[in-house]
């Protein structure tokens, strides 16, 4: 097998990875139904309380994992584009690209991914709770977005995403091996490893803890009610068409999270 069919091959499974990213490939059990006799309005409140005391630490560990490893992107991308434009050195130009190439992927799989758990507090002190049936309610939405966040942080340091990471890397850097540029394939290598095994490993693991408490202590944990039950806001795409100018005609693509 050529060296050249391995990079194409491998360049598929990179694509597949980010993909797996961006739509986790995890398949998730049907909720239980909720019991017929709801918990009383003390313990109600007493969970949501509970609820909240673990949301708002956690969303301020991801909050900061997240931003700065967005903005480590950012920068990376922006920092390996400037080169590859400005570099004189046809040759080093390659590494470059590829390194622009493989930093905006993590970027673009960061920005459309952002945890569940960011904004969970704000959302939870915002449900209704001005009567018991409300109270029930806010804590069924409660329970559901902090079981949102495990699975989201579950999946985010899952063999999986390891694997997935590792191939996107590989992938990376045989393109570079392909293209002569041994050097930086083996730079691009250990660099990819560390950065991308890093931002697995440093993501908080306090929603995965504080849920698999709360669904231990409470056994209807995360059911499925036939009230209607709030949920969080997921990301939205528009696109509309725009004007920019006296006989302009243009798309506006807006991303909404």
């Amino acid at each position: 097998m050529s060296l050249r069919s391995i990079a194409s091959g491998l360049a598929v499974s990179l694509v597949a990875s980010a993909l797996c990213f961006a739509n986790p490939c995890v398949v998730r059990a049907d909720p239980p139904a909720c019991p017929a006799d709801p918990p009383s309005d003390a313990e109600v409140q007493r969970r949501l309380a509970w609820i909240e005391r673990h949301v708002d630490p956690t969303e301020r560990d991801t909050r900061w994992w997240f931003t700065g490893f967005l903005a480590l992107h950012g920068l990376l991308t922006g920092v390996q584009l400037t080169l590859a434009i400005a570099t004189p050195d046809d040759d080093a130009r390659p590494d470059f690209i590829v390194n622009t190439i493989s930093s905006g992927l993590g970027l673009i799989t960061m920005a459309i991914t952002t945890p569940p758990i960011l904004g969970a507090g704000e959302f939870i002190r915002g449900l209704p709770r001005d009567t018991p049936e409300a109270r029930l309610d806010a804590m069924r939405a409660a329970e559901r977005r902090l079981q949102q966040s495990a699975e989201a942080s579950g999946f985010v340091r899952s063999e999986l995403s390891a694997l997935a990471s590792a191939l996107y890397v590989e992938a990376a850097s045989l393109t570079l091996l392909f293209l002569g540029r041994t050097s930086g394939a083996f730079l691009l290598a250990g660099g990819g490893v560390v950065l991308g095994q890093g931002r697995l490993l440093l993501h908080p693991t306090g929603a995965i803890d504080a849920w698999r408490t709360y669904s231990a202590r409470h056994a209807d944990a995360g059911c499925e009610s036939d009230a209607p039950v709030a949920s969080a806001p997921g990301p939205s795409l528009a696109v509309s068409p725009s004007v920019p100018g006296p006989g302009g005609v243009g798309v506006s693509l807006q991303l909404a999270f």
